[in-house]
């Protein structure tokens, strides 16, 4: 077989933080599927072994692909990441390579009369506070090369606010705005973010299945697209931002049209 410019991930590690479902888990089945060796991580060890044997049924047993617990929600959060990039590079044999944060606690969505100093918090530590210090571990850890990169996660919210969505728009605006720092802090490895649109993950089981039915039945007739997003779908921009080596402090909006409708 000939030599391919564009099999950019083979044998490379990524850690994909929030990789044991949803959009998570889609990056670490393409990364695999690519050719790299898939770290994936989780607060929840079940979640853990369930998502590494299923990929492993997948993509046969010397599939490279091995999971860590890392409980975000620690008060001594550098430190656990720390651990995890030891375990991860321990386990592959290699340095981590990529990094993909997709891991979500519960949406903050609350009228602007009933937020709460607690419910700022709350949200603030997944979706704040654990970026920027994972960005500052990975600085250290990461290869200092154009082919290393840290994407994250946002949302079309940023640039289509819902009633109830301040405190959100707080920290998505929040994680948009620190690529931008992070990009040339960082550099030469890239820091990209991701916005998904109305995708169907577990987060929205926050509403009542057939309340979350009905409002999936009225986007899909509304998109452009006419469906939900994927994960598998929206996986393909983070992937691209690991392979881009000239892709940095950008933004991909995998959305199916909402923003022009």
């Amino acid at each position: 077989m000939a030599p391919s410019s564009f099999k950019k991930l083979q044998d490379k590690h990524v850690l994909v933080i929030g990789g044991t479902s949803g959009i998570g888990y889609g990056v670490a089945e393409g990364a695999l599927a690519d050719g790299a060796r898939v770290t994936v991580v989780s607060s929840t060890q079940a979640r853990i072994d369930n998502a590494v044997n299923i990929l492993k049924s997948q993509y046969g047993p010397d599939a490279h692909v091995q999971g860590f617990r890392c409980d975000l929600a620690s008060d001594d959060i550098e430190a656990s990441l720390e651990a995890l990039f030891t375990s991860a590079v321990a386990g592959h044999g290699r340095p981590v390579e990529h990094v993909v944060f997709t891991a979500a606690n519960n949406l903050t969505i609350t009228p602007l009369g009933d937020i709460t100093r607690e419910k700022v918090l709350e949200g603030a530590q997944m979706r704040m506070i654990v970026p920027i210090l994972l960005a500052k571990v990975a600085q250290r850890r990461l290869p200092k090369a154009s082919t290393s990169s840290l994407t994250f996660t946002s949302g079309q919210a940023s640039d289509l606010p819902p009633p109830g969505w301040s405190v959100m728009l707080y920290f998505t605006g929040g994680v948009e705005t620190m690529t931008k720092g992070l990009a040339i802090d960082m550099a030469p490895v890239r820091v990209n973010t991701v916005l998904p649109g109305m995708v169907k993950t577990d987060l929205w089981k926050m509403l009542p299945e057939e309340q979350r039915e009905q409002f999936f039945a009225e986007m899909e007739k509304r998109l452009p697209v006419g469906a939900m997003g994927r994960p598998e779908d929206v996986a393909e921009a983070y992937l691209w931002f690991m392979k881009d080596r000239f892709a940095t402090g950008s933004f991909a909006h995998s959305n199916g049209g909402s923003l022009i409708i």
